[in-house]
């Protein structure tokens, strides 16, 4: 990895005889950082460049506009799906009426040529009666032109009325299909984006070293229960259409797998968030400087070979300690070896501890919030110094609280940033 080499002072350019110059906003934002970590033989500068910075803080806003992107497309096609049920239910409603208005047509049909026969046998009886004049004969047939007239009317009426119809169900299929596309083409894009999303989670739950199918386990698909109350009409199916549909309809039998998938794509993700939640992946202080770390080492106090469960932080007096994820405080009080202690039980069997501190401000039962202050740093307790002693333990046992303090950079909340002081060096248990 290429390092940026760090900038230089203002006082040091002074002494190179640069002028000084306004620092960019960027530079006042990224500002180069280290972290010292203090080894058995020597002490070790990891540099944080302003590249590294903004390509974390740039991966936190990809995957909150992921996010975002993610819940405005699945409520978008929640929209979509209700408004084909509308389309569809519509569609069913002009079929029926095309069907009621046929019905009135023929019905009207009938009618108009049973009249006409009526009036054709009268009038050829009319014909027949010599009895009758020519003025009686000329109304009859000119009532028969009317009926004639009126019947020819009806049927291109009907026929006008039929081709209505039927083109506003040829649009609204076409309609339909372009929206079962759309939703297809989103389906689609909706599982690739909440595939993606799992994976980037579980490798940040992955970096920590903990078993993610152990905390959170996939939920295997819920079975239909035959038992249960059902009931309904039967409408008998018919290769992908019901009986009352037109055999044209497109079948969203290709889309329910992927429907599925995204469902249970989004269950596995609210899973995870809920976990991720819950996880000790933030800093408890606002500069890490570690003293000692995770593993055996010299005991400071007898010279012997000691497992060290926890690592301990360098600060001054007084430097605020935060909460490394929301939880219930369980232990706040004096111990022998921790001093003046507090406990955090964050679920999934993790739990976080705070020692050698000089003052508490939470008590057991409290229900603290990621980053939320619970106490300040001090030397009490078995201590050579002022420090604090943190450990993370995952089912009663102690794991390395580096490894989840790595992962900081992931969390989409910012640490609160205190003073920074030169802090005297100090060791402890």
């Amino acid at each position: 990895m290429r390092r940026e080499k760090p900038p230089i002072s203002e006082l040091e350019a002074l002494k190179l005889g640069h002028a000084p110059k306004k620092l960019r906003w960027i530079d006042r934002t990224f500002p180069h950082r280290q972290i010292l970590i203090r080894g058995a033989e020597r002490t070790h500068a990891i540099h944080f460049g302003q590249r590294l910075q903004i390509g974390v803080v740039s991966v936190v806003i990809i995957s909150v506009l992921a996010s975002a992107a993610m819940t405005v497309d699945a409520a978008w096609s929640r929209y979509q799906a209700a408004q084909m049920a509308s389309e569809m239910d519509e569609l069913r409603s002009t079929a029926k009426l095309e069907a009621d208005r046929a019905a009135q047509d023929h019905a009207l049909l009938n009618r108009l040529s049973s009249e006409l026969s009526d009036r054709i046998a009268e009038r050829d009886k009319i014909a027949n009666d010599p009895a009758r004049n020519g003025q009686n004969l000329a109304e009859r047939q000119a009532e028969i032109d009317r009926l004639m007239a009126a019947r020819e009317s009806a049927i291109q009426h009907a026929l006008d009325e039929r081709a209505r119809v039927a083109a506003e169900r040829d649009s609204a299929i076409v309609e339909r299909d372009a929206a079962l596309a759309a939703n297809r083409d989103l389906l689609a894009r909706l599982d690739d984006q909440a595939s993606k999303t799992i994976a980037e989670i579980q490798k940040i739950i992955a970096s920590t070293g903990l078993d993610i199918n152990r905390l959170a386990p996939v939920k295997p698909p819920a079975k239909e229960d035959r038992n249960a109350p059902r009931g309904g009409p039967f409408i008998p199916w018919f290769g992908g259409h019901s009986a009352n549909e037109p055999k044209s309809s497109p079948t969203n039998d290709e889309m329910a797998p992927k429907v599925t998938n995204i469902v249970a794509g989004i269950d596995r993700l609210g899973q995870l968030r809920q976990l991720l939640a819950h996880l000790p992946l933030s800093t408890p202080v606002g500069q890490v400087e570690v003293s000692s770390r995770f593993g055996y080492r010299v005991d400071p106090f007898n010279g012997q070979m000691s497992l060290h469960e926890g690592v301990d932080l360098r600060g001054a007096q007084g430097t605020p300690i935060y909460a490394t994820a929301e939880g219930v405080v369980t232990v706040a009080e004096r111990k022998p070896d921790y001093g003046t202690m507090v406990e955090i039980d964050h679920g999934y069997g993790l739990v976080t501890r705070y020692g050698h501190l000089y003052r508490i401000i939470v008590k057991p039962g409290d229900h603290v919030a990621l980053h939320q202050q619970i106490g300040t740093m001090g030397a009490t307790g078995r201590a050579t110094g002022v420090h604090l002693h943190y450990e993370t333990r995952v089912n009663g046992r102690a794991r390395d609280p580096i490894n989840f303090i790595k992962a900081d950079h992931y969390v989409l909340e910012k640490h609160p940033q205190t003073d920074s002081r030169d802090n005297p060096k100090q060791n402890g248990g």
